[in-house]
């Protein structure tokens, strides 16, 4: 079943993967879904073990979802997430790049300047 199908369901099923939790709360992925679970935000059934798979009341994700204090806090768990992800990425891109200075920018670009404008001058 896709998105699409699950969507128009008139009666949803009574219990949900991660997947389909992410689809009844919008665009949200499986992964948001898991790390809410990871972060003790969105409780799964019956306490899974480590590494097996969630599953949901979806009358309880349905109840979450009406809560306001929660689906704030729910977005601030994913975009504080997404800002570690992208600091990560961005200390991993300027250790490529050498001492942190970013691909086509930096002090590199300053002595070319520097060197035109003295080309540049009537002796």
């Amino acid at each position: 079943m896709d998105q699409f199908q699950f969507l128009n369901l008139t009666t949803k099923p009574l219990i949900l993967d991660a997947e389909k939790a992410g689809w009844l709360y919008g665009e949200w992925s499986r992964e948001d879904v898991l790390l809410l679970c990871r972060r003790g935000h969105l409780p799964a059934l019956a306490n899974p073990p480590p590494g097996a798979q969630r599953f949901f009341l979806t009358k309880t994700l349905l109840s979450l979802a009406d809560d306001e204090k929660w689906v704030k806090k729910a977005i601030l768990i994913l975009r504080d997430n997404i800002a570690t992800k992208n600091q990560v990425a961005k200390v991993k891109r300027g250790a490529r790049n050498g001492n942190g200075a970013h691909a086509g920018g930096g002090q590199e670009s300053a002595p070319g300047r520097n060197r035109q404008s003295a080309e540049g001058r009537a002796p």
